[in-house]
C-alpha cells in the first residue's frame, strides 16, 4: 500500500529534508510565475475606469497591460513579470489612489503594531469611493483629501492623521450611503471660511429641503487611548514573534479592543456596562455637534459609530427589549436612552446567568432631546454603524421641531426614508422593532 509523503517537519533523513527544501523552492518559483500579487477585483476596477475615461493615462495603461499579459502568455519570463508588475502598480495607484495609499501605509504599520482608526476602514467601501471619484467631482475632492492625509506618513505613526483619515472616510461613506437611498437627492454644502455649516443638503421628491451634519465619533479619550492601543498591539506583536523564535508550531496571543475604556483604566471598567455606553454616546454627541452647524434650516445630526460600535443593534432604539440569551432578560436600549433618557431612569443589562441581577444603576443625566439646558439643535439623530458586515442606519426623532416650515411628520418621513429602523419618544414603532429583520418605516 502506498504511503502519504512525510511532512517536512517530521522527516529526520537528510535526503528527505533536502527533497522538501527543493519542493518548497520550486513551489515558490512556480507560484511566482502566476503573478500571485494580482487582485482580480483591481483589474476589473482598472478596466471599468478605463472604459469611463477613454484617452486617459489609465486607459493607455489598460491597453499596455493587455498587451503585456498576452506576451507573458506566449513567453513567461522574469523580466516580463517585473514589467507587468510595474504597470499593474501604476494602474492601481491611479485607479484606486486612496485605497493604494491606505494599503501602502497599512502594510508598513501592521508589521509592528495596529491602528484602530485604520482598521475600522472598510476596504471595499474605500475602493467604491475611489471609483466614484473618477466620475463625480465631489467624490474626487474627498479622495484627494484621503490621499493627502497618508501621503507622507509611511515612516512615522501619527494617530492624529489616522483619526483625520477616518473622519474624512466617515463623511464620504455617509454621502455614498445617502445617495443610495431612493427618493432622496443629496449634495455637499459648500464650505465658507470661519462659518459653521452642515455637510450635506438633501431634498425629498416632494421638494422639502433639509440638512445633515456628520460626525465620526472617536473612542473614549481619543488620541491618548489610540496611542495606548497601539502600544498594546506592539506588545502583542513582540509576544507573537517571541513564540515563533522559540520554535512553537502554533503561536497564540491575545489583544483587546475596548473603545469605551479610558486610558490606563484597569479598575471600575465593566465591558458589559450600558450606562457607560449611554453616557459616552450622549457626551460625544453634545461635544461634536455645534449649534452653528444647524442654522441653515432643519438639520439632522448623523453620528458614524464604526469606531465605537453599538450595543443591541436595532433593539437599541427601544426603551427596553427582551434579550433571550443567555437566560432571558429585559434590557435597556442604549440609543433610546441617549436621546430620551431622564435622570434617575433605571438601566438594565444582560444577565450573566439565570437569576443574576440585571439592574445596573440609574442615569445621572438627561438625554439629548429631554435635557432643555443646553438642549440639542438637531430635529433628529441618525447613527450609522456596521452590523454583521452591513451598513445600517438607525434614527430617533426630536421632540419639538422648531425649524420654520418643518414638522414632526416630516422628521418621521425622513427617518423612514434614510434609516433601516427608527423610533421616537413615545416608542411608536415598538411593533416594528420587535422584528429585527423588518425594516422600520413611518406608516403611509
Amino acid at each position: 500500500m502506498a504511503t502519504l509523503p512525510t511532512a517536512p517537519r517530521r522527516t529526520q533523513a537528510k535526503l528527505g529534508r533536502a527533497y522538501w527544501a527543493f519542493h518548497g523552492q520550486v513551489s515558490q518559483d512556480v507560484g511566482s510565475q502566476f503573478l500571485p500579487w494580482v487582485n482580480i477585483a483591481d483589474l476589473e476596477a482598472i478596466e471599468g475606469v478605463a472604459a469611463q475615461t477613454p484617452g486617459s493615462q489609465i486607459s493607455e495603461l489598460h491597453q499596455t497591460m493587455l498587451e503585456s499579459l498576452q506576451k507573458l502568455a506566449a513567453q513567461n519570463t522574469e523580466e516580463g513579470r517585473k514589467a507587468f508588475k510595474q504597470l499593474y502598480d501604476k494602474a492601481v495607484g491611479l485607479t484606486l489612489p486612496a485605497t493604494h495609499a491606505f494599503l501602502r501605509h497599512s502594510h508598513v504599520i501592521n508589521e509592528i503594531t495596529r491602528s484602530y482608526s485604520l482598521s475600522s476602514v472598510d476596504l471595499e467601501m474605500l475602493k467604491t469611493i475611489d471609483q466614484l471619484g473618477h466620475k463625480d467631482p465631489t467624490f474626487k475632492a474627498y479622495v484627494d483629501q484621503l490621499v493627502a492625509k497618508l501621503r507622507k506618513k509611511t515612516k512615522e505613526f501619527d494617530v492624529i492623521a489616522y483619526s483625520q483619515f477616518f473622519e474624512i472616510y466617515g463623511e464620504v461613506a455617509t454621502l455614498q450611503f445617502l445617495r443610495s437611498r431612493a427618493g432622496l437627492q443629496t449634495a455637499r454644502v459648500p464650505e465658507v471660511k470661519d462659518e459653521g455649516r452642515p455637510d450635506f443638503k438633501c431634498m425629498l421628491e416632494s421638494g422639502e429641503v433639509f440638512y445633515i451634519e456628520v460626525k465620526s465619533l472617536d473612542i473614549v479619550e481619543g488620541e491618548f487611548r489610540h496611542r495606548e492601543m497601539m502600544d498594546d498591539a506592539l506588545d502583542v506583536q513582540i509576544d507573537l514573534e517571541r513564540q515563533r523564535k522559540s520554535g512553537k508550531r502554533i503561536a497564540v496571543v491575545e489583544g483587546e479592543i475596548a473603545p469605551y475604556r479610558g486610558v490606563g483604566q484597569t479598575e471600575g471598567y465593566d465591558p458589559r456596562s450600558l450606562i457607560t455606553v449611554i453616557d459616552t454616546l450622549r457626551s460625544k454627541c453634545r461635544q461634536a455637534f455645534k449649534p452653528t452647524q444647524f442654522e441653515l434650516g432643519p438639520t439632522f445630526a448623523l453620528a458614524v459609530l464604526d469606531r465605537l460600535g453599538l450595543v443591541g443593534g436595532v433593539h437599541a432604539l427601544a426603551p427596553y427589549y427582551y434579550e433571550p440569551f443567555p437566560s432571558g432578560a429585559c434590557v435597556s436600549g442604549v440609543l433610546w436612552h441617549v436621546a430620551y433618557g431622564t435622570t434617575g431612569t433605571p438601566i438594565f443589562l444582560i444577565c450573566d446567568f439565570e437569576g443574576a441581577p440585571t439592574r445596573e444603576g440609574l442615569l445621572t443625566s438627561d438625554g439629548l432631546f429631554t435635557d432643555a439646558h443646553p438642549g440639542f439643535p438637531g430635529v433628529g439623530l441618525i447613527t450609522l454603524d456596521i452590523n454583521a458586515g452591513q451598513r445600517v442606519a438607525y434614527g430617533l426623532a426630536g421632540l419639538n421641531n422648531q425649524a420654520e416650515g418643518w414638522s414632526n411628520g416630516l422628521t418621521e418621513q425622513v427617518l423612514g426614508l434614510i434609516c433601516d429602523a427608527h423610533n421616537n419618544y413615545d416608542n411608536s414603532f415598538a411593533y416594528l422593532l420587535s422584528h429585527p429583520n423588518q425594516r422600520a418605516s413611518a406608516p403611509d
